[in-house]
């Protein structure tokens, strides 16, 4: 197993793991509500827009409880970098391009190999890697503007896109 596939892997236990304290988050400081997660710094590169996405979703009453650095960034070239975030309503990640670009021409290939879901990628932005993506259970993308959503949570994800798509 190469590398970016086991960084891969890290980021679907991850996923997978992840408690939601909606209440708690509330009133906390940041390093507080994310636990065990790192946060995410200012001087992280995909800091404001993680920052720009995390006040959409709040103005549509989603509270955002913690946003960390995502261990799949650099999935993509050209990517800005990438933030996982714990919400009222689920977990997933998002992936940034800078402003000028888009996702809109990324075609996602799955394919399931026995108990496996094998995800590829073909079109603009590039994939970094050539290998699959592999997961033991689905992920779901939504594709909004400089921005890829990924998470495990269908409904999470149809959830944004219905928001997003007002925007």
């Amino acid at each position: 197993m190469t590398g970016r596939q086991n960084s891969l892997l890290a980021a679907i236990a991850l996923l997978v793991s992840v408690a939601v304290s909606p209440a708690a988050a509330q009133n906390t400081p940041q390093a507080a509500r994310c636990g065990d997660w790192p946060r995410m710094e200012p001087t992280d590169p995909a800091y404001s827009d993680a920052m720009t996405l995390a006040r959409v979703l709040a103005e549509d009453g989603i509270s955002v409880s913690c946003i960390g650095p995502s261990t799949i960034n650099g999935l993509f070239e050209g990517e800005v970098g990438a933030a996982i975030y714990k919400t009222s309503r689920g977990v997933f990640e998002a992936l940034f391009l800078p402003q000028s670009r888009s996702f809109d021409e990324l075609q996602i290939r799955e394919r399931r190999d026995g108990a496996s879901y094998l995800y590829s990628f073909e079109g603009q932005p590039k994939s970094s890697t050539a290998d699959p993506m592999t997961a033991s259970r689905p992920f779901h993308f939504l594709k909004n503007l400089n921005r890829l959503i990924v998470s495990r949570d269908k409904e999470l994800v149809a959830h944004l896109e219905a928001i997003l798509e007002r925007r």
